[in-house]
């Protein structure tokens, strides 16, 4: 297996490092947006089965080209700006992808694309439980709004069917009845 990690070089991803080239025989690349300095960490470590290339968060011709003949990328950098790119860019290399440095932006964007990856053979399921548990998520108008009319037209637009399909379009579960999703497994629930 050939794994990539992003940030390799930073504190969390050299110490990965050190411990796949330990533990495993898994070829290890160090990646980050300074090629020098993934390189530099590839000749402390003096092991054949380690490598380095560059490849920048934000870039997106910069992660497919370095994700060529990766199984599995492994984010040890905090690039939460940048999740969307890291993420679409596995998707569509086929790769694998487990991020170190998750926080709750992080883990809404692949939530949000859940749907996407299990379509594509990842490992990401859901079942149903009973009873259910729910998440309620309020849509508010504030009492000073400056634009009151505004925020009322918007709030019945998403409750709407029209806001609902586009909610559900994008992977998500609508709130309306009625409404078809690309989501499997509804129909396990009561």
């Amino acid at each position: 297996m050939n794994i990539l990690i992003l940030g390799g070089y930073g504190s969390t991803g050299r110490l990965i490092a050190e411990h796949l080239l330990a533990q495993t025989k898994h070829k290890i690349v160090i990646a980050g947006r300074h090629f020098e300095k993934a390189q530099a960490l590839v000749d402390t470590l003096a092991d054949k089965r380690a490598a380095a290339r560059q490849a920048d968060a934000s870039d997106s011709a910069s992660l497919k080209a370095a994700l060529r003949g990766v199984d599995f990328l492994l984010v040890a950098a905090p690039t939460t700006r940048y999740t969307l790119t890291v993420i679409r860019a596995a998707l569509e290399a086929g790769v694998d992808y487990l991020d170190l440095q998750l926080s709750e932006e992080k883990l809404n964007i692949l939530k949000a694309h859940a749907e996407e990856i299990k379509r594509k053979g990842g490992p990401v399921d859901w079942i149903a439980q009973d009873p259910v548990f729910t998440k309620f998520q309020q849509l508010g108008i504030g009492a000073k709004d400056s634009h009151p009319n505004a925020a009322k037209l918007f709030a019945n637009f998403m409750f709407s069917e029209e806001g609902q399909k586009i909610i559900a379009s994008f992977g998500r579960l609508p709130t309306r009845l009625g409404v078809a999703t690309k989501v499997e497994g509804l129909d396990q629930l009561n």
